[in-house]
């Protein structure tokens, strides 16, 4: 029963590279797609969030400067 702050991980690949690689996509939540490398991996998700950074940043701005209509009343 692992306390909290702690991890219960096992240590998994013929290297020490790929242990360690292992073990930061553990402990990251990364999962390594077929083909790519743990580098290429964080890359992409990197760009991931980036566009999705970028994606809701432009919705803000889009929203904040939308034109407003100015509702004019006047006495009859």
């Amino acid at each position: 029963m692992a306390k909290e702050g702690r991890y219960n991980n096992a240590l998994q690949g013929l290297d020490l590279t790929k242990v360690w690689e292992n073990l930061v996509a553990e402990v990251g939540s990364i999962n390594i797609e077929e083909g790519n490398t743990l580098q290429e991996q964080i890359e992409i998700e990197g760009r991931k969030k980036l566009r999705k950074l970028i994606a809701s940043t432009e919705k803000r701005h889009a929203e904040k400067n939308k034109p407003k209509r100015n509702l004019i009343y006047t006495k009859n």
